[in-house]
């Protein structure tokens, strides 16, 4: 049987509809979103994309045999020095997600050597996530850490 053509691209803004899709495969992944949720989070998407990718948003995208099966959102954030980021560059990832029928094949884990070469080559000092339970192995086979029940938020707005 031949091997599958396994290919990483960088999104342009012509995936749009793929980053959207990809973007409500993960969110329905964690909870299921009203009608009204998915309508405000499309637009919200059809918004921000246009302004941010290939800015501060990479959205990398694997295909294979020609289909997207798998995402990896990479978010650059400059902030002021700290003792893990001297010099202020960290990255948050979002959206690490394989539609279902494709998972354990490691997509994913090809997906984050790419982002992380690729953070390398920006000088990221670190990258920063929000794992799924699910997620967290895969993570730490590729060296990140659980920083702790200290992450806290305050939501202003739904």
């Amino acid at each position: 049987m031949p091997e599958n053509t396994v290919e990483i691209i960088e999104a342009d803004i012509s995936m749009l509809n793929t980053l959207i899709e990809f973007r409500l495969n993960y969110l329905n992944s964690i909870k299921s979103l009203t009608d009204e949720q998915k309508s405000a989070v499309i637009l919200q998407l059809k918004d921000y994309f246009p302004r941010r990718l290939g800015t501060d948003c990479h959205c990398f995208l694997l295909y294979v045999d020609g289909v997207c099966v798998s995402s990896v959102y990479f978010i650059d954030c400059e902030k002021p020095a700290g003792t893990k980021f001297i010099n202020g560059k960290t990255a948050m990832l979002m959206n690490v997600v394989t539609l279902p029928e494709h998972r354990k094949k490691g997509y994913a884990s090809k997906l984050l050597e790419h982002v992380i070469e690729f953070a390398k080559q920006r000088g990221i000092s670190c990258i920063d996530l929000s794992a799924t339970e699910m997620g967290q192995p895969l993570y730490k086979k590729h060296g990140f850490y659980c920083r702790g029940n200290s992450e806290m938020r305050l939501q202003i707005k739904d």
